[in-house]
């Protein structure tokens, strides 16, 4: 094969510029644009029209069309006329079309619609060739930033978060600690109604406090049984001792309505004029379980034995006026919805109520 002397020289050059970020201000020489030319090394999408600022980002209520100018471009920068493909369209933190991708054929140069279902945060859409494995990303862009209710808000007729599995950063809202456990803890947005809490499994003793108001949370979500999680967080405490959201009054309707009980999963709730129903001796020995039916005919599995050891249901015979929790979903569950008192101060009619229960709670560090 003939050595090319001066071809080799202008890739020696290029060569020397990547290593010592040098400028080469040699001739280009042309039987390099010849070989370079058509070349495909990546894909160009251009977006047709601005979507969302980070002032005021784009709100997607079903779906949103995002139309794109896909070209194919080779190493000199130019575009390949006429090169053909199949590409799949993806995006972080975002849904496009039915399953959270799109596969399109396209010639350079055509407009194409992706349908965007939803999404978080700024994003850009991704393209990807599986033949050349050659990419391309759009320009920036801006959604609304996640919340509490970005996680816990279903899309259709599913109960699931429809974001399960990805990784999600949250800093808006009042984020306030309602209940430490020894593997985890719950976490509401005082600022929000409903869709606004999650239980944050931190795999070991947590370093929070009921009453800790965070600055951020990180974490993966994930479907445990039911139950929406954050998983291997990362946070941040931001001041201690802040105020509590009130918890929310279950009644019978709402717990025969899976649809309604899902908007207060994670949160503090509480039941009133609560008798004991039924007790299975295996499920309570093994999990901690009774069934108890509030004063107007609801059912819901109660969580007592590790948190308020002294209560026994075999020999209770009365009835709680009021008992406080988080609430909880497993699907083996029977109800499946449950309701688990942090400590003694949330069950009452059941013996004296501990004095300490009503005092104080030190003034808060939170502005």
């Amino acid at each position: 094969m003939r050595h090319n002397s001066k071809y080799s020289l202008f890739a020696f050059a290029m060569l020397l510029m990547l290593v010592c970020g040098c400028e080469y201000y040699g001739e280009v020489p042309e039987e390099y644009n010849v070989v370079q030319n058509g070349k495909l090394t990546s894909y160009r999408l251009t977006l047709l029209e601005e979507y969302g600022t980070k002032a005021d980002p784009l709100i997607i209520n079903d779906s949103q069309p995002i139309n794109l100018k896909v070209e194919a471009i080779d190493a000199l920068g130019q575009v390949i006329e006429g090169h053909t493909a199949n590409l799949k369209f993806s995006a972080t933190n975002t849904f496009i079309g039915r399953n959270g991708w799109q596969n399109l054929d396209i010639t350079s140069g055509d407009t194409v619609t992706i349908d965007l279902k939803r999404g978080v945060g700024p994003i850009r859409i991704m393209a990807e060739d599986a033949v050349s494995y050659s990419v391309g990303a759009s320009d920036i862009i801006y959604l609304p930033e996640p919340s509490m209710s970005t996680i816990q808000t279903p899309v259709g007729t599913g109960d699931a978060s429809p974001w399960s599995s990805h990784f999600l950063h949250i800093e808006l809202g009042k984020l306030i600690v309602t209940h430490v456990g020894l593997t985890g803890f719950y976490l509401t947005d005082a600022d929000a109604d409903a869709y606004n809490s999650i239980y944050v499994y931190t795999h070991g003793i947590p370093e929070t406090d009921r009453g800790d108001r965070l600055k951020f949370i990180s974490g993966t979500i994930s479907e445990f049984y039911g139950l929406t999680e954050m998983s291997f967080p990362d946070y941040e405490v931001e001041c201690h001792y802040d105020q509590l959201p009130e918890p929310v009054l279950l009644t019978s309707s709402m717990l025969s309505d899976n649809d309604e009980m899902e908007k207060y999963e994670g949160s503090l709730v509480t039941v009133e004029n609560l008798t004991v129903y039924k007790v299975d001796e295996t499920t309570y020995y093994n999990y901690g379980q009774w069934t108890g039916k509030t004063g107007d005919g609801g059912e819901i599995t109660i969580i007592s034995r590790d948190t308020v050891p002294e209560l026994d249901p075999r020999t209770f015979n009365g009835t709680f006026s009021r008992m406080t929790g988080v609430l909880k979903q497993h699907y083996a569950a029977n109800p499946d919805w449950m309701l688990m008192p942090r400590d003694e101060c949330d069950v009452w009619g059941f013996g004296e109520r501990p004095s300490f229960c009503d005092s104080e709670m030190p003034e808060t560090t939170c502005e």
